[in-house]
């Protein structure tokens, strides 16, 4: 576990990264790393094994956890903001949508791809609203929904209660369904186990209520059913899932469970996997290794090609 960033007890920037072994149970610090982040930094761990992190400012860092640490320079975004005003989601294995922030509020949405031998920053189409402290949901079906957030500081007169949804094929955003609460700044938003998703909290006056709401996969068709599937599965691996609508399934991703604080999610990946189809099973190979899929808990989504999920 990387521990980096954040203040100490007086309030000061902590400068070294920490890297905690479970199997010692000891830490070890990266004195070949010091640097000073922002708060909240958008750190995502990379098929390569190092860290990368993606904003919240202009200029990007990776970092290399291998014997001291070491940090190096990544690609400039043309957007920044501060931590837990702008938000970001690993949409693929290396791939990074980032949108928001500033204030007043900014739409502006931009993705990388860091598995690329030369990753540049590519801005999208703009969000239909501006968003700060809004959170970013990676849904059942591989797609990111922009949740919450407010135009302007914390101001709920000018909440954005509409949601949206990005499509990494089309690179385009959907509006969709508005929310009856404003959801800024401490409020949550993430994927619940049957593909809807859960939005609660804030700090706006009155917030006691969670809303749930189900995405447009959910109103095309019956669910395909997933009829076995192993408890465990290990790197590098073959495992089967039995189904009866196997001949319709289209693809299979893993979705780690999420764990959401200051308008990011550190936790949530979305991890596809290849497979074959045979009879009413399906051969799916697993990720090659942590830096894929770190050791824990998924989700496992299959998919039709109606864009219909199931878990």
């Amino acid at each position: 576990m990387l521990a980096t960033s954040g203040d100490d007890a007086n309030g000061s920037r902590i400068t070294t990264p920490e890297v905690y072994d479970p199997a010692t149970n000891s830490w070890t610090q990266l004195t070949g790393a010091v640097r000073s982040q922002g708060l909240y930094p958008l750190m995502f761990l990379l098929p390569n094994g190092k860290v990368y992190e993606a904003g919240t400012s202009t200029s990007t860092w990776s970092l290399d956890l291998a014997g001291n640490g070491a940090w190096s320079s990544g690609p400039a975004n043309g957007f920044g903001s501060s931590g837990y005003a702008e938000s970001a989601a690993m949409y693929a294995p290396g791939k990074i949508i980032r949108s928001g922030g500033a204030d007043p509020a900014i739409a502006r949405a931009a993705i990388v791809d860091m598995t690329a031998a030369s990753p540049q920053w590519e801005e999208l189409g703009q969000m239909a609203f501006p968003r700060r402290r809004h959170n970013m949901v990676i849904l059942a079906d591989g797609q990111v929904m922009a949740v919450g957030g407010t135009r302007q500081s914390d101001d709920a007169s000018k909440a954005v209660l509409e949601g949206e949804i990005w499509n990494p094929n089309t690179k385009l955003w959907a509006t969709v369904a508005p929310m009856s609460e404003a959801r800024m700044y401490h409020s949550t938003a993430l994927l619940l186990p049957d593909g809807r998703v859960l939005t609660a909290g804030g700090e706006a006056s009155g917030r006691l209520h969670a809303q749930i709401y189900s995405p447009p996969y959910l109103f095309k068709g019956a669910r395909p059913t997933l009829g076995s599937a192993p408890a465990t599965i290990g790197y590098g691996a073959g495992f089967t899932i039995g189904s009866a609508d196997a001949a319709s399934i289209t693809s299979v991703a893993l979705i780690r469970p999420a764990a959401v604080t200051h308008a990011f999610d550190h936790n949530q990946r979305y991890v596809p996997l290849t497979f074959t189809q045979s009879g009413g099973m399906l051969n799916v190979n697993a990720p090659t290794d942590a830096n894929y899929a770190p050791p824990g808990y998924y989700m496992l989504i299959i998919k039709n090609g109606a864009g219909v999920t199931t878990h």
